[in-house]
């Protein structure tokens, strides 16, 4: 049987958190005291993407992701600027239980094998926004990756519907 979970997701933008991607509009200053409520409200685990730009900001990012590593009792991904296996390694030092490969960027499906070879199959993540990323990617995922994480539900659901 699958096992459903709650994981919100905290989008750590300029050392804040924002509402998403594509939308900056403040959610909390302090994504620290936002990943404390969300793992006090029966959250199962929490996803933290790191959308900062510059080497600087990236390294705040990923203080920010160890504080809330440190501070929470729930598991906690870490996702975003993953480029090599250096990134990933990052994530995983900082504190974060599992850390998520990009699957629209083919540089990241090109280090699965190796990010999990290095640090275990159940540390990886797939993160996919369309159904053809999982199907073109089936054995890759299967061998390499602990779980799929769908960050797009509406453009699954979209493309379900245009198949035959």
């Amino acid at each position: 049987m699958n096992e459903k979970k709650i994981i919100p997701c905290i989008y750590l933008y300029n050392k804040t958190a924002v509402k998403g991607l594509k939308d900056l509009t403040l959610v909390n200053a302090d994504p620290l005291s936002l990943a404390k409520f969300y793992a006090s409200n029966s959250a199962d685990a929490l996803l933290i993407f790191d959308m900062s730009s510059s080497d600087e900001e990236h390294e705040e990012a990923l203080d920010i992701i160890k504080s809330i590593c440190v501070t929470v009792d729930i598991p906690v991904y870490g996702a975003g600027n993953v480029k090599r296996m250096e990134d990933i390694k990052k994530l995983l030092y900082a504190g974060c239980n599992k850390a998520a490969l990009n699957y629209s960027k083919q540089s990241n499906i090109d280090i699965t094998e190796e990010v999990s070879k290095k640090f275990g199959k159940d540390k990886i993540i797939a993160s996919v926004e369309s159904l053809d990323e999982i199907k073109s990617n089936t054995d890759l995922i299967n061998s390499y990756c602990d779980m799929v994480l769908l960050v797009n539900p509406a453009k699954v659901h979209d493309s379900a519907a245009a198949s035959p």
